[in-house]
C-alpha cells in the first residue's frame, strides 16, 4: 500500500514538474503578445500622427510655393 502511494506520488510529482513551466511558458507568451500589441497599437499612432504632420507640411509647401 505505502509502495503504491509512493508511486503515486512519484508520478503526480513528475507530472508536475512538467506542467508548472508549460503554465509558465504560457503565461509569459501571453504576455508577450499583450506587449506586442500594445507596441504596434503605438507604432500605428506615431504613424498617423507622421502622416497628418506629411500632409500638413505638404500643404504648405503648395501654399508657399504658389507665393514664390
Amino acid at each position: 500500500d505505502f509502495w503504491l502511494g509512493s508511486l503515486a506520488g512519484l508520478s503526480f510529482e513528475k507530472k508536475n514538474i512538467w506542467i508548472e513551466p508549460v503554465v509558465k511558458m504560457s503565461e509569459r507568451r501571453s504576455k508577450a503578445d499583450i506587449n506586442q500589441k500594445e507596441k504596434k497599437s503605438r507604432l500605428e499612432t506615431q504613424l498617423t500622427r507622421v502622416n497628418d504632420d506629411m500632409e500638413r507640411l505638404e500643404t504648405r509647401k503648395t501654399r508657399l510655393e504658389k507665393e514664390l
